[in-house]
């Protein structure tokens, strides 16, 4: 992981450099909100019994909820296993990284690019490349938070991986 921990972190200080990493206030709305996440901070794995290599990411979309931040690869075709877990030393931001034998990264974007968003946990993605023969993409967070991966199938033979990290404990 060493190598995979050198390549997000230039990508991490390319996301500060655009400006991605300011604090957004939820809603009071929000604040209100009971949140009860049980998903943790550990690695988390998605083992599928047929790998797919090479599927194209159709699209990547980021949300904002009441209780989390979510981003979406979503892959023309299956996907195959994916492994993620947080990376780094324990400062801020933090990242997760999420690696697939399948292309998480979209059509055009290059490795160290970062796609920023202005939400209150997910700060930004951005994209390592290859490593260990896997498409690495790091989730910035602004701190170790609870998270958890899954694949959702469908429209027709496409899917999706999901990546949800909640506001808080």
């Amino acid at each position: 992981m060493s190598a995979l921990t050198r390549r997000l972190a230039a990508a991490t200080t390319a996301l500060a450099a655009v400006g991605a990493v300011s604090v957004t206030t939820l809603p009071a709305a929000d604040a209100a909100t009971s949140c009860r996440v049980r998903w943790g901070s550990q690695n988390k794995a998605i083992n599928l019994s047929s790998p797919v290599t090479g599927t194209p990411v159709a699209d990547l979309r980021t949300g904002h909820h009441a209780c989390y931040d979510r981003v979406v690869f979503e892959l023309k075709g299956r996907t195959g296993a994916t492994v993620a877990g947080y990376v780094g030393t324990a400062r801020s931001p933090q990242v997760i990284a999420v690696g697939s034998r399948t292309n998480l990264v979209p059509v055009g974007v290059k490795p160290g690019q970062a796609l920023p968003t202005r939400f209150s946990t997910v700060r930004g993605v951005v994209y390592a490349g290859k490593v260990d023969g896997l498409d690495a993409v790091g989730i910035v967070t602004r701190a170790r938070l609870p998270y958890r991966v899954f694949v959702v199938k469908g429209p027709g033979a496409n899917n999706r991986v999901v990546v949800d990290v909640a506001h808080r404990w």
